[in-house]
This record gives C-alpha cells, sequence and structure tokens, in this order.
C-alpha cells in the first residue's frame, strides 16, 4: 500500500508564483544566448529573393526561414519542453498527453481541463501538473502554416456553392490565419524592407 501525507512536502500549500519563485532563487538566473539582429544590418538585395524564388520552383520545394525553421526549437528553450514537463517536486520530466481537439462548449472546455487535473500526474512522485504546465498544454501549437494566395483543395470543396469563393478564405484550415483580418487565404508572404511594424505581425 502507498503512503499518505504530504505535509512535509517542499510544494506543500504554496502557491504556483511562490513556487517558481522559490526555484528561481534555488537555481539562480538562467542566462539564454541569442543573436539580435538590427535593422541597419539586413541588406536584402532583390536579386537573391528573386534566385530563392527561382530555386523553390524549379527544385519544387518550399522556402524555410534559417532564422525560425518548424521545429521546437524555434518555440522553445529546448525540444523537451515540447512535450514534457518538470515536475517542481521530483524534478522528472513527464510526457505530456496529446492535444485535445478544440472543445465545442464552454462546458467542455471545463470539462477537459478538470481531466488534465485528475489525470496529468508526474510519473516519478504522483504530484500534479502545475497551473503553468496547464497552460501551456492547452496552448501548445499543433501544426506549422505558411501564408497562402490560394488553396486547391477547398477551392474544390466549397466551388459547388453559391458563394463558395467567399467561403474559402473564411474555412479553409490549410494556411496561416491573419490575426487582423481573421482570414486564412489570400495574405501573401511579407517582404518587409525596413524595421517591422506591430501590423506585420501575423500568428
Amino acid at each position: 500500500g502507498g503512503g499518505g501525507g504530504g505535509g512535509d512536502s517542499p510544494t506543500a500549500g504554496r502557491s504556483d508564483r511562490e513556487i517558481a519563485e522559490a526555484l528561481a532563487r534555488e537555481n539562480g538566473s538562467r542566462v539564454i544566448a541569442f543573436q539580435r539582429f538590427r535593422e541597419e544590418d539586413v541588406v536584402i538585395d532583390p536579386a537573391v529573393v528573386d534566385e530563392i524564388n527561382r530555386h523553390c520552383r524549379e527544385c519544387g520545394e518550399r522556402y524555410v526561414d534559417p532564422q525560425f525553421p518548424p521545429l521546437p526549437r524555434s518555440l522553445y528553450l529546448s525540444d523537451a519542453e515540447a512535450e514534457s514537463w518538470e515536475c517542481m517536486n521530483c524534478r522528472a520530466r513527464t510526457k505530456l498527453p496529446p492535444v485535445p481537439p478544440l472543445p465545442a462548449s464552454r462546458e467542455e472546455a471545463k470539462q477537459q481541463e478538470e481531466d488534465f487535473k485528475n489525470n496529468v500526474k508526474c510519473s516519478s512522485c504522483g504530484s500534479g501538473a502545475p497551473y503553468v504546465v496547464q497552460v501551456r498544454y492547452f496552448t501548445r501549437p499543433t501544426q506549422w502554416l505558411r501564408p497562402g494566395e490560394s488553396c486547391a483543395g477547398c477551392d474544390m470543396v466549397y466551388s459547388h456553392l453559391q458563394s463558395g469563393r467567399d467561403l474559402v478564405p473564411q474555412m479553409c484550415p490549410h494556411f496561416l490565419r491573419d490575426s487582423g483580418s481573421n482570414l486564412t487565404v489570400g495574405g501573401p508572404w511579407k517582404l518587409i524592407r525596413e524595421a517591422a511594424r506591430p501590423e506585420d505581425v501575423c500568428q
């Protein structure tokens, strides 16, 4: 039989914020190296852009930004952060379950949260996942999308409808959705030659 208790746990009765602050004091600050790109250091040569486009067309390959490849390292401090979480009690890492489908109602979303709290436990000591892990779990990206000016698949699906052409940019799930217009098809890649502005950001 297992033992109860937990009163002597270093995290017992403490909020996530208090635990995080304690861990920060214990571990010290983490130094993260990054490279800053300054506007004056970046020179865009139209001839080079044309050459990249030509190469992609001839090879049938899509361009991948080397500074932001579709890999976990573009979003997380380490690859492990994308698929697992670290227990604040014993420091063991536990694999996260698959990302759930989008809830159809507020009640369904609440049930998903309750299921997470009840079922996601540390594989080593059995402690529950902290709230920050729960938030990261439900907001993890599930696919990498690109801007697109057209979608042959959705054109075929909606072409038989009277207003099919208008539905495609609203319903198509295959390309990046513009957070400003809320449309997915019709937004091509942007070539930003000066400093990026807030309205240039799309996610």
